[in-house]
C-alpha cells in the first residue's frame, strides 16, 4: 500500500469506535477470565487504536492504562474520548511501535497486558515472545486474533483466499492456545467473540463511513480501490463469518 492509499485507508476508519472487531461485553469477559489483579493495577494496551477497550479497562480495573499506537490520530481519538469520560487522569498515550516499544515502557513493570485485534501485525508467536517480557511474575496476558474455526477441509474457498493473501500466517483457534502454552503461560480460557462483535462497533459504522468516502472521492481511481478492498472483507464475512473469527486468549506467567 503506498502513502496515498494508506492516507485513504486511514481516512475512511476515522471516528470509528474501534478498529477491529470487539464490545465491552466481550473485554468484560477476557477480564473476568484474567482474575483476581492487584488494586490499581498496571496496564498495557498494545495497538490501541481509538482505545474503547483502553476505556473499558481503566473502568473495569481502577488502573492505569498505558495505550501504545503507532498512528497519532487514533491516540489523539483515544485523548479526547477519554477527558469526555473523566479518565484522562488514568489513561497515557504513548506514540510507538509494539514490535519495538519506548524506554519508557519498562520491561517486568505491568500486571496486565492487553491487545485487542492487533497481534497479527507481529505474528501470535511473535507477540508472546516479545510481549512476556514486560509482565511481572504472574502477570496476565489477554490477546485476541484472526483464527480458523473450521477444520482445513472445510474452510471455503474464497475465504482461504482473501485470508492467505491478508494474513498468510493465521491458523486455528487450537493451534494458538497450543502457542500460547509452549509460550510459558498457563492459558486462563479462550473464547470466539460473537458476529454482533463484528458488526456493531465495526463493520456497520465502517459501511456508514464509506458511503461519504465514495460519494466525496467518486472517479478517484486509488479511493475506489481502497473502498472495494473494505467493502470484500465485509462480504466476506457476510457469507463465511462461521469458518474464522477472533478468539481471545487469555494466559497467566508463573509468580
Amino acid at each position: 500500500m503506498d502513502q496515498r492509499s494508506f492516507d485513504l485507508f486511514l481516512e475512511v476508519h476515522r471516528g470509528l469506535p474501534r478498529q477491529a472487531p470487539g464490545s465491552r461485553s466481550s473485554t468484560q469477559r477476557a477480564l473476568e477470565l484474567a482474575g483476581a489483579l492487584p488494586a490499581c493495577p498496571k496496564v498495557l494496551d498494545l495497538g490501541c487504536g481509538p482505545g474503547a477497550q483502553s476505556l473499558d479497562l481503566a473502568r473495569e480495573t481502577g488502573g492505569v492504562v498505558t495505550c501504545v499506537d503507532n498512528l497519532g490520530p487514533f491516540l489523539g481519538e483515544l485523548a479526547v474520548r477519554a477527558a469526555g469520560a473523566g479518565l484522562a487522569e488514568r489513561i497515557e498515550p504513548v506514540l510507538g511501535d509494539m514490535a519495538a516499544l519506548p524506554d519508557s515502557v519498562a520491561p517486568g513493570s505491568y500486571d496486565l497486558v492487553w491487545s485487542e485485534g492487533a497481534i497479527y501485525n507481529m505474528g501470535f508467536d511473535a507477540g508472546l515472545s516479545a510481549w512476556k517480557r514486560y509482565l511481572a511474575p504472574g502477570g496476565v496476558l489477554a490477546v485476541s486474533d484472526l483464527c480458523w474455526l473450521v477444520d482445513e477441509e472445510s474452510i471455503p474457498e474464497p475465504a482461504r483466499a482473501f485470508w492467505t493473501e491478508n494474513y498468510p500466517a493465521m491458523r486455528t483457534a487450537l493451534a494458538n492456545r497450543d502457542a500460547m502454552e509452549a509460550a510459558g503461560f498457563e492459558v486462563l480460557g479462550d473464547f470466539t467473540l460473537p458476529p454482533e462483535d463484528w458488526w456493531a462497533n465495526y463493520y456497520t459504522p465502517l459501511l456508514e463511513n464509506l458511503a461519504g468516502f465514495e460519494a466525496k472521492y467518486a472517479g478517484d481511481e486509488a479511493a475506489r480501490a481502497v473502498a472495494a478492498a473494505e467493502r470484500a472483507e465485509i462480504e466476506l464475512f457476510r457469507e463465511h463469518g462461521e469458518a474464522y473469527g477472533y478468539v481471545f486468549y487469555v494466559g497467566r506467567l508463573p509468580r
